[in-house]
């Protein structure tokens, strides 16, 4: 493993998808800040990891779906 690949290792991990169009965005955009506020570690110790994958359909002509 070179120097820049980081190895992560989780208790859990969230995987999330979240679709949205149009007044829609800005809802799940809201949620997945909550879901990065969760991510760390929980009241036992434990390690989350979340990862999600977004389609903000509105915005199809400027961006990409993005992980």
């Amino acid at each position: 493993m070179s120097n820049q690949e980081v190895k992560l290792i989780a208790d859990w991990v969230i995987m999330v998808y979240i679709a949205a169009d149009d007044i829609l965005a800005n809802f799940a955009i809201e949620s997945l800040k909550q879901l990065k506020s969760a991510a760390g570690k929980d009241k036992a110790g434990s390690d989350i990891l979340v990862v999600a994958q977004v389609d903000l359909d509105g915005y199809a002509k400027t961006r990409k779906t993005r992980r």
